[in-house]
């Protein structure tokens, strides 16, 4: 299976323009569709000019900044087209976060491809920023671009929990399409003990001793065994520590581009903003971001 329908907000500057690349390598060679989602921003022009100090002009009328963003959408596509891939623009105004989850509902978009603000990851996002937003209600995944350099290396997250296994699929296709190579990785942290590590322990007698290491490693080898074929290269990791620490460190060690994971909460990113492992590495992270919401389901 591969991401039929994308969904692009692209705001005309170089940094949105990052996630075009991605974007169009994950879209199906035939029968894709890539809807181009632009939310026009006017701006008045404030003179500083020594006696007109104060003087706020129109930039651009609306009008104009309209048919500037309509040339630059139409610039994309003359320039991206290709056969079998349909490419869609809109043009709205409103809210950008509304506008994006709204589009992504009424599109029935498999995955959002988007662009990260700041130089450190989402270090600088603030609460209730447009990107935040959108991980917190986005209907599919969020795949969150920093930079224009090729994502070559994705880290894929797990706790052994069925909640973190939804950001596997969503993950290999990625991988996949982007021919990058994939570490499962898992992080014991000490004095924590998830749903998979009480059964591990329960199957092993209870034992307060018992180390879990072998088990997470036959648990990862089950989920690569389960990977349709052909797939990436696929590498699998047990580490122990701090568990949004050690993932970064391990991210930042490895020159991993893309770290995926699936949040946890019934509101997306709601319920972890402040001490969340899921949180604190999108908020430190200096590399791009795929985001997974469970279905409902699994979350209550």
């Amino acid at each position: 299976m591969m991401f039929r329908k994308i969904l692009l907000p692209l705001n005309g500057s170089v940094l949105s323009g990052h996630a075009l690349e991605p974007a169009l390598m994950l879209a199906p060679a035939n029968g894709g569709q890539l809807t181009i989602l632009t939310i026009p921003e006017y701006r008045d022009l404030i003179i500083t000019e020594p006696g007109h100090e104060g003087v706020s002009y129109k930039f651009e009328s609306e009008q104009k900044t309209r048919e500037a963003f309509a040339s630059y959408q139409e610039s994309i596509c003359t320039a991206w087209g290709r056969a079998g891939l349909t490419i869609r623009t809109r043009l709205l105004d409103g809210d950008p976060a509304s506008l994006i989850i709204d589009t992504a509902i009424a599109e029935e978009s498999a995955l959002i491809v988007m662009a990260t603000h700041g130089y450190s990851g989402l270090r600088r996002w603030r609460l209730g920023s447009v990107t935040e937003k959108v991980l917190e209600a986005a209907p599919c995944p969020v795949l969150a671009v920093r930079s224009a350099e090729p994502i070559q290396h994705l880290l894929l997250t797990l706790d052994g929990s069925t909640i973190a296994e939804q950001a596997v699929e969503p993950a290999i296709k990625v991988a996949r399409q982007l021919h990058a190579r994939v570490t499962m990785l898992i992080v014991r942290a000490a004095a924590y003990q998830d749903e998979r590590t009480l059964a591990l322990l329960a199957a092993a007698g209870g034992s307060a001793h018992y180390d879990p290491e072998d088990e997470y490693h036959r648990y990862l080898e089950e989920l690569r065994g389960q990977l349709s074929q052909p797939g990436p290269e696929v590498c699998l990791e047990v580490a122990r520590g701090p568990v949004a620490e050690t993932i970064l460190d391990y991210a930042k060690a490895r020159q991993v581009d893309l770290i995926a994971m699936a949040t946890h909460g019934r509101s997306g990113l709601r319920r972890w903003i402040y001490g969340s492992v899921t949180a604190k590495v999108l908020r430190e992270a200096e590399c791009g971001m795929l985001v997974v919401r469970p279905p409902a389901d699994l979350l209550h």
